[in-house]
């Protein structure tokens, strides 16, 4: 799974699941791994209603991204700067690396984060 690119969620009460959402209904991240949660996901498709479907099954061909699911609990709050937010965030970031040692892969992205 070497050439897959991960990609953090960012700050959930921000615009990154946003920003995936819609680059995956174009297509753009059909080589990516997005971590992150159904939850956070499910909240803005509802909202934004792209049409963008994933997956948790890595050798899904069908859907727009595969997501890496953490486990982390969030009330997800859009506009606010949260602790619950910064965890998410930090909870991504942390697995997003533990996959990059363990040569999950070479490549990181991450959606904007709230650096308070």
């Amino acid at each position: 799974m070497q050439n897959k690119y991960i990609i953090t969620t960012g700050d959930p009460n921000g615009i990154g699941p946003e920003i995936i959402l819609k680059a995956a209904k174009k297509g753009y991240l059909k080589d990516c791994i997005v971590i992150g949660t159904e939850e956070v996901f499910n909240y803005y498709e509802t909202i934004l209603k792209t049409g963008a479907v994933w997956s948790t099954d890595l050798n899904d061909k069908k859907s727009d991204f595969i997501l890496h699911r953490i486990d982390c609990n969030i009330n997800i709050e859009p506009g606010k700067c949260t602790s619950d937010g910064g965890l998410f965030s930090i909870t991504c970031l942390n697995k997003s690396i533990e996959l990059l040692k363990n040569g999950f892969s070479t490549h990181l992205i991450t959606a904007p984060l709230s650096k308070k």
